[in-house]
């Protein structure tokens, strides 16, 4: 049983020129049929699907078919009737139209001229790359010179804190300050102790002394 379909496989990473995929649409505007495009699901390769009908018929009565599909089958493409077929539109990237054409040795100094442009490309972002990166050493850097400096500070900070949390514990404790206990005792040195807890009992003993 013929197959419903015709495939024109590339080999992979191959594709056709803008001239030719042009062509190509040229040619089924003339015959009035149409293709798919998608991969060969095995190899990855570009492939276009054609009506069997429609590709027998343009085969025979379209010279510029013909000639382009003996164009590609130079360049390695095949006919085929069985394929594991996966429609995908975005597979079709067409190379410029003369770069087939050209001398080998121009397409050597074009493919050369490329490597060069990739090279300083590359070469461009290494610099940039260093060049954040000493910017963050040294920024580093000064920060770690600086952190001594705000460590010190803060200590210092602290230091005022804590006494003048220990200077204001001092003035409001509930303790007797030495002036008042110097007035006190001063004001009756016989009846009066050094301690305000024991003034109590030194009254107790001037009542019971005798008269």
């Amino acid at each position: 049983m013929s197959s419903v379909y015709r495939y024109v496989v590339f080999a992979p990473q191959k594709q056709p020129t803008v001239r030719e995929v042009d062509d190509l649409r040229s040619c089924c505007t003339a015959s009035k049929f149409r293709y798919a495009v998608g991969v060969n699901a095995d190899s990855g390769g570009l492939t276009f699907a054609f009506d069997t009908r429609d590709f027998e018929a343009a085969r025979s009565t379209n010279g510029e078919f013909t000639r382009l599909l003996d164009r590609w089958a130079v360049r390695g493409a095949e006919i085929r009737e069985q394929l594991l077929f996966v429609k995908r539109p975005d597979a079709l990237r067409p190379i410029p139209g003369d770069f087939l054409h050209e001398p080998l040795g121009l397409r050597s100094e074009e493919s050369l001229r490329h490597k060069q442009a990739a090279a300083a490309e590359a070469i461009g972002e290494a610099g940039l790359r260093l060049q954040r990166t000493l910017a963050q050493h040294a920024w580093v850097q000064r920060v770690a010179k600086v952190v001594p400096y705000a460590l010190m500070g803060l200590a210092a900070v602290l230091t005022i804190v804590a006494g003048s949390f220990a200077y204001q514990r001092l003035m409001h404790s509930p303790v007797e300050r030495r002036q008042e206990t110097i007035e006190r005792v001063a004001s009756d040195a016989m009846g009066e102790t050094l301690s305000r807890q024991s003034k109590p009992d030194a009254t107790k003993r001037n009542d019971e002394a005798p008269k």
